[in-house]
């Protein structure tokens, strides 16, 4: 059964600007992630921690399912499809990031090869989705990754290659950068609501045999663990996983990879304010030039040869007619 979306969804997530608002709660919900999964391992093995976050996720996105009665998928073609991508999401770039966390990995490391996401799924979009990409979005990827290093080049200091870490994150960036796309090819013509009980429970399925092959049963019960497993689980796994399925079907992969450059940023922030970690003016500066180039990659900036025009309609969200001339012109 095919599945039209602008049939069956709420009227705002078809507003054109609900893509502005759910990109931001999107970062919102996503941008913690490392922090709360490092909480969360120090009370659970990874896989156990991964095992109880399918599980409630599973058991919250089926109640919601059956609740507002969606259209379920019928052929099996569309439900591997939607088997292949949620193992992708769910499984192999979770366990990768998650054991390059509970292993140590630098973080410094894992931010700059995170931070190669949106390059990565850029690079294969054109090829594989023929998405046209412009020499703006170019420009703004590139100055997007190098505020990526100025903001975490104070943890670059001292840092020690570990070259099994670089190989966990390179494979969780790998997954996701191929989920996404995989979902964008392969996943348009179902109910996203109901295709995520299907990638979550085959996900589950795959990760429980994992407690068995580890030895991995124990878990330390504490309020701190409950709220990250509630926070993974509920808010990632169900809440900003849907968002991005939402904003992957409505918009070029390319362009919704951008908003993964916000990630380190926002996380740094988290860090300055609940572990009090310095926030420097490199770091700051590096914010700035990372959302220059994601305002540039998104064309709410426009480059001339003798202009730098910036347009902002707070309203529609549309370029407008502000400009700044910044080279005199004799």
């Amino acid at each position: 059964m095919q599945y039209h979306d602008h049939e069956n969804y709420p009227k705002l997530i078809r507003n054109s600007n609900a893509q502005i608002y759910l990109s931001i709660l999107f970062i919102v919900l996503w941008s913690p992630g490392f922090i709360v999964t490092k909480i969360g391992l120090r009370y659970s093995e990874p896989f156990t921690l991964i095992w109880w976050r399918l599980l409630i996720a599973v058991i919250v996105s089926t109640f919601f399912a059956f609740w507002v009665k969606v259209p379920w998928p019928r052929k099996l073609k569309t439900i591997m499809h939607l088997a292949i991508s949620g193992s992708l999401l769910h499984v192999f770039y979770v366990v990768a990031s998650w054991m390059a966390v509970y292993r140590n990995t630098p973080v410094g490391l894992v931010a700059i090869i995170v931070g190669l996401q949106p390059l990565l799924t850029t690079i294969l979009a054109s090829p594989i989705l023929g998405e046209k990409i412009t020499y703006k979005q170019w420009l703004g990827l590139l100055l997007g990754f190098i505020g990526i290093i100025f903001i975490i080049e104070p943890k670059l200091q001292n840092m020690t290659v570990d070259l099994e870490g670089i190989l966990l994150v390179s494979a969780a960036l790998v997954s996701i950068t191929l989920g996404t796309i995989y979902q964008k090819k392969f996943c348009q013509n179902v109910d996203m609501r109901a295709g995520r009980v299907i990638q979550l429970a085959f996900s589950f399925l795959l990760i429980w045999p994992m407690i068995y092959i580890f030895h991995e049963q124990s878990i330390h019960w504490s309020n701190e663990f409950i709220f990250c497993l509630f926070w993974l689980s509920v808010m990632q796994s169900v809440c900003a996983i849907s968002v991005l399925g939402w904003l992957i079907r409505k918009g070029a992969v390319s362009t919704v990879a951008l908003i993964f450059y916000l990630i380190p940023p926002l996380t740094t922030l988290y860090a300055y304010i609940l572990f009090d970690e310095k926030l420097g003016w490199l770091g700051i500066i590096g914010m700035l030039i990372t959302m220059f180039g994601i305002a540039l990659a998104l064309n709410f900036i426009k480059l001339k040869k003798n202009h730098l025009k910036i347009n902002i309609d707070y309203k529609n969200h549309q370029l407008s007619s502000s400009t700044l001339k910044v080279f005199s012109e004799e």
